[in-house]
């Protein structure tokens, strides 16, 4: 589940809170018990690399022009 970033409307207080992504539920500030809003962030992302060379699947640096023969040799 992804967490989002909540600043309270009454005492600014900033803070995290998990939940599902197609739920909007009320979120009540840890401090005070007032109402809470999401902010919106810039998010964190990231990229996946292999360690492996790079190669198509027939083990050469351009694909293959017809895949349905890659890899046969």
């Amino acid at each position: 589940m992804p967490t989002y970033v909540y600043q309270c409307t009454s005492c600014g207080k900033e803070f995290e809170n998990t939940h599902g992504m197609s739920k909007e539920p009320e979120v009540l500030c840890p401090e005070c018990g007032a109402r809470a809003e999401r902010r919106i962030t810039g998010g964190a992302g990231f990229i996946m690399k292999s360690g492996d060379s790079v190669e198509s699947c027939c083990g050469i640096d351009s694909p293959c022009k017809d895949p349905k023969r890659c890899c046969e040799r």
